[in-house]
């Protein structure tokens, strides 16, 4: 059996296009991360727990949170054939 073998390639929209990206609040007296954020639209919707390995990785809604995002408009997308 052979594999075919290509130049790597990013996927996605670029990050200035992108609806859904991680940020971090910095704290006001030392600069350090205070919450871990997950972005929508530039708007926090979740905050996130510290990973440490051996917990789960922890989402808590935020009141901010608006919009909800669907995977109904990709189905299509991510079901539909490759073109090589």
């Amino acid at each position: 059996m052979m594999i075919k073998r290509g130049d790597p390639r990013r996927l996605g929209v670029p990050s200035s296009e992108a609806r859904l990206n991680f940020d971090t609040e910095l704290q006001e007296l030392d600069g350090g991360p205070r919450r871990r954020l997950l972005m929508v639209d530039d708007e926090p919707a979740f905050e996130l727990s510290f990973y440490c390995g051996t917990c789960p990785l922890l989402f808590r809604r935020l009141e901010t949170a608006r919009e909800k995002l669907s995977l109904e408009s990709m189905q299509e997308r991510l079901t539909g054939a490759l073109d090589a």
